[in-house]
């Protein structure tokens, strides 16, 4: 038996063919198409924290949910967009940092959203 991985999303067909022995005839192959659906990134803002008054930076951004060994650097180009409600005016609390797609794409992942939060503090 031959056994076959398969890694990406997409399209594959699969055809299994079976020799014949002394003991039985060959079997006709066999064809399947296999649809491998896209695995799920999440991409999540990082929470960052600033002083009343400053200006916001950018905290970043987190993916997580690989899978068979694969890393942003080799599964995904670009970079989500990162925004938050607060301003340099807005007053101490907590704010939300959304991620939305931006310019991420992949071949093998969809994506996920999740918010990050921006803390402000007191001088």
């Amino acid at each position: 038996m031959e056994v076959r991985t398969i890694r990406g999303a997409g399209k594959v067909e699969v055809t299994a063919n079976q020799a014949g022995n002394i003991d039985y005839d060959p079997a006709a192959p066999v064809s399947v198409t296999v649809i491998v659906e896209k695995a799920v990134l999440i991409v999540t803002g990082r929470n960052g924290e600033r002083v009343d008054g400053e200006k916001n930076k950018d905290y970043g951004y987190a993916l997580s949910g690989f899978v068979d060994g694969d890393t942003a650097v080799d599964a995904v180009t670009g970079k989500p967009s990162l925004t938050t409600t607060a301003t340099e005016e807005s007053p101490v609390g907590t704010y939300p940092i959304a991620a939305k797609p931006g310019t991420l794409a992949s071949r093998d992942y969809e994506f996920s959203f999740k918010e990050g939060a921006l803390t402000i503090t007191p001088d």
